[in-house]
């Protein structure tokens, strides 16, 4: 049981450094220009640029793989817009035995199996820092939400992303700039974003796909997110099944480490992985 759970919680400290870098494309499809026929107006009116609550609590079953290696744990995921992002993961559904805890400031891990926690600054990930990047990305990604890749305002990004077809899905494109590149895939029909692709220097590929939609607050929200990872020394797969979805009954608090005890993150990660 402890086996698995650092592995997942490995594997999910290794998404949170890799889903703020952006990601290669891996879906090929043919496209067609959708500039006269969809203006920017009526994307920025579509479900995929509302937030669905200030706040989102979830049960969660994580099937996760790393290389040839694959792993099941439940837990719980809580969020506030603007923040934080907090993951538990549990044993029997009853005792938290691990916490990820992601706010704008840095990520912390908290292993309580043996009472040890560790911090990462974003300013402190050297790619980060290059890129510019934020909590921002992660937030709308797990929010199901599309986000500005700059400091511009969301709309003005839209403007300058440029808006094609395939199929019954619209795609949004950003520039490429420093080998940086995002794609949003937005449904036609319902408006929501049913899949998230980006490039980061053409090596880690994250792609990022929303299936089993339900109304939820406002809208109707994915209660499947499955994420996969390529272009690392091992491909890292993960699917999230969320349940009992609740919106308005969060409000995040970094957790209090006073009785744990503070190591280096390559330490942990180190120890999780084994």
């Amino acid at each position: 049981m402890k086996r698995g759970i650092g592995k997942i919680l490995y594997l999910l400290s290794l998404l949170m450094l890799f889903m703020f870098s952006g990601c290669r494309s891996s879906k090929q499809v043919a496209h067609k220009d959708a500039s006269a026929d969809i203006t920017v107006k009526q994307i920025m009116q579509m479900p995929a640029f509302k937030p669905v609550a200030n706040s989102v609590t979830a049960k969660m079953h994580l099937s996760a793989a790393l290389g040839s290696s694959s792993f099941n744990a439940g837990g719980t995921i809580k969020m506030e817009q603007g923040a934080g992002i907090q993951m538990g993961i549990t044993a029997l559904g009853l005792f938290e035995l691990a916490r990820l805890e992601v706010s704008p400031f840095d990520v912390q891990f908290l292993s309580k199996m043996s009472k040890e926690y560790a911090a990462l600054s974003y300013t402190d990930i050297g790619f980060l820092r290059q890129a510019g990047l934020s909590y921002k990305i992660l937030e709308a990604v797990f929010m199901n939400e599309l986000f500005s890749y700059n400091d511009m305002s969301l709309e003005n990004a839209v403007r300058n992303m440029k808006i094609t077809t395939s199929g019954e899905e619209i795609v949004l494109t950003t520039p490429n700039e420093n080998g940086m590149l995002y794609r949003f895939f937005l449904d036609r029909n319902n408006g929501v974003l049913v899949r998230t692709e980006g490039t980061y220097n053409n090596t880690v590929s994250v792609v990022c796909d929303y299936r089993k939609f339900e109304q939820v607050g406002e809208r109707i929200f994915p209660r499947v997110i499955s994420i996969a990872v390529t272009g690392t020394d091992k491909n890292i797969t993960l699917d999230i099944e969320l349940s009992s979805i609740k919106t308005d009954t969060f409000r995040f608090k970094r957790s209090n480490t006073s009785a744990y005890n503070k190591i280096d993150i390559s330490d942990l990660l180190k120890r999780l992985g084994k």
